[in-house]
């Protein structure tokens, strides 16, 4: 039986036998470096999105007392860095220094290359400078125009975030990572509905990534979707079934739709995963009350 491989570029999990990451369409086994240069080359202007567990609370509106989820939802994709143009290459004119006579698309990526140092070493602000020059100077160009979409998300600027990121669909509608992170963008505004429609479109073009289905199955849930969100929660679960916390997800989901027999049934497969976890005691606790109702 064939085990996972980690993708040096998103940290997903991906089959061995596998050539290129199925999130990000990195070659598996690539230097970190060469695989930023595939990522740019291949315009996806994404990292990834990786589950960072413990942090954001569960959307759950009755959960039950004294039991904390400890679920994070998956972050939005970082800008992507921008290979550098060698002197003399096609669009950049040797030896002279007036930037209008430069290709816009090549000022548009150095622009880019600036933003995203400035994003990593923490300039949010300058990043957001670099990025704007970028998509002022490549008005079209769909990186830039969902890379300064992700700065200003994490300035805090959420909502200025969704143009761009409708510009990037636009001018791209088949980037997995632009769909997911306008919809990540709608979760963080609690706008449910655009999210969950966001989240759909991501899903339908990247059908096998278990973050999109996780997130998907939150946003349903906070919009009031609850059979919907369990079904999402087990498809989450078929595509990383060792992932902890989606059971425990899942189990919530249960537990509030009244169906405690199937709640029961869940805790007890997260305890499979997390026999000794800092919940434990309180999840089996919590399996035998709902043993009574059923």
């Amino acid at each position: 039986m064939l085990g996972p491989v980690t993708c040096g570029a998103c940290g997903a999990k991906v089959r061995e036998d596998r050539a290129r990451c199925l999130r990000c369409g990195a070659p598996l086994g690539a230097p970190v470096a060469e695989t930023n240069r595939t990522l740019s080359t291949r315009a996806i202007a994404m990292v990834a999105a990786v589950i960072a567990l413990g942090g954001i609370v569960m959307l759950v509106s009755s959960r039950p007392a004294g039991l904390a989820p400890g679920v994070a939802e998956a972050a939005a994709t970082p800008p992507v860095d921008i290979p550098a143009v060698a002197p003399g290459s096609p669009g950049r004119a040797l030896g002279v220094s007036n930037q209008n006579v430069i290709d816009p698309a090549v000022r548009s990526m150095d622009a880019s290359r600036s933003g995203f140092a400035a994003y990593h070493r923490g300039d949010v602000a300058g990043s957001i400078g670099q990025f704007t020059a970028a998509v002022e100077a490549d008005p079209g160009n769909a990186d830039a125009l969902n890379n300064l979409g992700q700065a200003l998300v994490r300035a805090g600027r959420t909502r200025e975030a969704i143009p761009y990121f409708d510009r990037a669909i636009a001018a791209a509608d088949g980037v997995w990572a632009y769909h997911f992170n306008r919809a990540r963008a709608y979760s963080e505004l609690k706008e449910w509905a655009p999210a969950v429609a966001g989240y759909r479109s991501a899903a339908r073009l990247f059908p096998q990534d278990y973050v999109t289905a996780f997130n998907l199955a939150r946003a349903l849930q906070a919009n009031g979707d609850l059979p919907g969100a369990i079904g999402q929660f087990e498809r989450a679960i078929a595509l990383a079934p060792g992932q902890s916390d989606f059971h425990l997800s899942h189990a919530f989901a249960l537990e509030t739709s009244g169906r405690p027999r199937d709640a029961a049934a869940a805790y007890r497969r997260y305890l499979e995963l997390e026999e000794s976890g800092p919940q434990a005691e309180k999840i089996k606790a919590r399996i035998a009350q709902l043993e009574t109702q059923s």
